[in-house]
């Protein structure tokens, strides 16, 4: 699946009620073409232009200084409240145990190495498991993920092979903040 810029993932999120995307984006790998996308800067201008030669409002006139431009510079490291500077380095272990406690994960933002073996625990019944991110409180399920959708038992284990970051949650309190990432480099 093709690698989306974030501005461009936030867009086909925004897209409608009939929308549904599922993907993950790999927002951690350096950007190695000419192209904006996942690890390079990502900036939106917003230009304001004023209408105030008090004439009849037919349009602009003149545009404000560029230097008072508003511009969002959104964090393109982060997927389900994982700061990747912040992350829990598990690189050096081959099995990381994952247990959800109260409404959150007790490991909800990791780092692990391709190949490690993630195993899961969590009342899946009260807690149902998804692969998928969560933004501006909505929950957006990727099939590819490496994280199995999990609606019944206790534990589930399943094995990152790819880097990218991975994000999870639970599909009935991800508001509360039931969420977690794992990134594999």
């Amino acid at each position: 699946m093709p690698r989306l810029p974030l501005a461009l993932l936030l867009v086909i999120v925004g897209c409608g009620e009939d929308t549904e995307p599922t993907m993950t984006t790999d927002l951690t790998q350096p950007n190695t073409t000419d192209k904006p996308g996942p690890g390079s800067a990502t900036n939106v201008t917003v230009a304001s232009v004023a209408d105030d030669d008090g004439d009849d409002g037919d349009g602009p006139t003149e545009a404000t200084d560029p230097t008072e431009d508003e511009t969002t510079d959104p964090d393109p490291g982060f997927i389900n409240d994982c700061n990747p500077a912040e992350s829990v380095d598990l690189r050096e272990q081959g099995l990381v145990e994952i247990n959800s406690v109260g409404l959150g994960y007790d490991l909800s933002c990791i780092r692990v190495s391709p190949g490690t073996l993630i195993v899961l625990n969590s009342d899946f019944a009260a807690h149902p498991l998804r692969g998928g991110i969560v933004v501006d409180g909505e929950a957006i399920p990727d099939a590819s993920s490496p994280v199995p959708n999990m609606d019944t038992g206790d534990q589930t284990a399943f094995v990152v092979h790819n880097p990218g970051t991975y994000g999870y949650y639970c599909d009935f309190h991800y508001a509360s903040g039931m969420v977690g990432a794992i990134i594999v480099e």
